[in-house]
């Protein structure tokens, strides 16, 4: 059995990503390569220096989807494994993935990603439909177990069980890369948040299963980069948003979502006035990066 590749996506998370590099080795990942996506951090020369075995790519900051993309044609490895830099692994993690797409149907698989605390994140979902969407940005911050946000976040779903899924958290997971090929990559006109999303929704429409397997675990520490710019990552993930749900379902709902997104940004910034606290980006989707 060989170990599937591993690409790991950094922007400026030094320490965050010293720390996933010797997880995974100790999980059993052989071939490993580094999508480093503009740092000023003095990244790509570290880890060249510390760890000669992996692959680096300096690239310029070109989104997340885009970095990955790369750093995959580096790896000869059937099977692959994308992750944030603030990802750590478990030891056998590489051999359980590998286990996990075992099923030639199954073209993703996402694993169980809890927080440092042990807590889950919500990192497997459903497509949510608009007006979910809509009511879940207005009414999120203010009454957090409404249902519009529990079936957002798939707050609901089991998770000691595997089953299929809509989407899995781009934080983690695991994909066939002859299916990889046939999409061609991570959509890179996503420049952050939501190319995970396309990426199962185009897997699922070729007729590959994405799964979510929860006996294989990582954790996500959440934020890395994304909390040095909050403002940058909204905006981000606004523009995914749109973007999204134009090409799914046409410029009306697109502007429905938008309009959505707005309202969530005025009751985020009330939120805070009202509250003093500070807000996760929109739809709390930094839990997959996201």
């Amino acid at each position: 059995m060989t170990a599937p590749g591993l690409v790991l996506v950094s922007h400026n998370s030094l320490a965050d990503l010293r720390a996933a590099l010797e997880s995974a080795q100790a999980a059993g990942f052989e071939k490993i390569a580094v999508a480093d996506a503009g740092s000023t951090d003095g990244t790509v020369a570290t880890i060249a220096a510390t760890f000669s075995q992996v692959r680096v790519l300096e690239l310029p900051n070109l989104g997340y989807g885009a970095c990955a993309n790369l750093a995959v044609r580096q790896l000869g490895t059937d099977r692959l494994v994308i992750a944030n830099a603030d990802v750590i692994f478990e030891p056998g993690n590489a051999a359980a993935f590998d286990a996990a797409l075992g099923d030639r149907d199954v073209g993703i698989v996402g694993p169980l990603v809890v927080h440092p605390d042990g807590t889950r994140q919500h990192s497997a979902r459903n497509e949510p439909g608009i007006l979910t969407a809509v009511l879940h940005a207005i009414l999120g911050l203010w009454w957090p177990g409404n249902p519009w946000t529990r079936r957002y976040r798939g707050a609901d779903l089991a998770v000691d069980e595997r089953q299929p899924v809509d989407w899995v958290s781009g934080c983690c997971l695991a994909v066939r890369r002859e299916v990889f090929d046939e999409l061609g990559g991570f959509d890179p006109g996503y420049f952050l948040f939501m190319e995970d999303v396309d990426l199962a929704h185009r897997a699922r429409a070729a007729g590959h299963q994405v799964v979510f397997d929860p006996s294989v675990r990582v954790t996500h520490r959440v934020g890395g980069a994304l909390d040095r710019d909050r403002p940058a990552a909204r905006r981000a993930h606004a523009r995914s948003l749109v973007r999204w749900t134009r090409q799914r379902h046409g410029r009306l709902a697109a502007a429905l979502v938008a309009l959505g997104v707005r309202l969530w940004q005025l009751s985020a910034a009330l939120f805070d006035r009202t509250r003093g606290r500070r807000r996760p980006s929109t739809g709390e989707q930094t839990e997959h990066r996201a």
